[in-house]
């Protein structure tokens, strides 16, 4: 078993969108390992709207959590971090 023992196959993923600008992955990308939360898989896009041509930003991220890390506070955490930064997520179990 890796680093997500005691989760039991169960492990978050991470789906966040928002206006393309610059650092927005470095950005996530520092808040997860500020908490010693580890990426395992990352998948991120980006692309224009149809009407307005604005840049979109969308990632995907299934991520690593140590036990000690308190995954519901994490989550407040992590949502609050987007709310700041003017970007919609939203964490859900992944079943492996």
């Amino acid at each position: 078993m890796s680093a997500i023992s005691g989760l039991a196959g169960l492990v978050p993923t991470i789906e966040a969108i928002s206006l393309d600008h610059l650092n927005v992955v470095e950005d996530i990308i520092a808040f997860l390992f500020e908490r010693n939360i580890c990426i395992e898989e990352i998948n991120a896009s980006n692309y224009q709207t149809p009407y307005t041509q604005n840049p979109i930003f969308s990632t995907k991220i299934t991520l690593l959590i140590p036990a000690e890390v308190r995954l519901l506070l994490f989550r407040e955490e992590f949502l609050d971090f987007c709310d700041n930064l003017n970007i919609d997520a939203m964490i859900e179990p992944t079943r492996r």
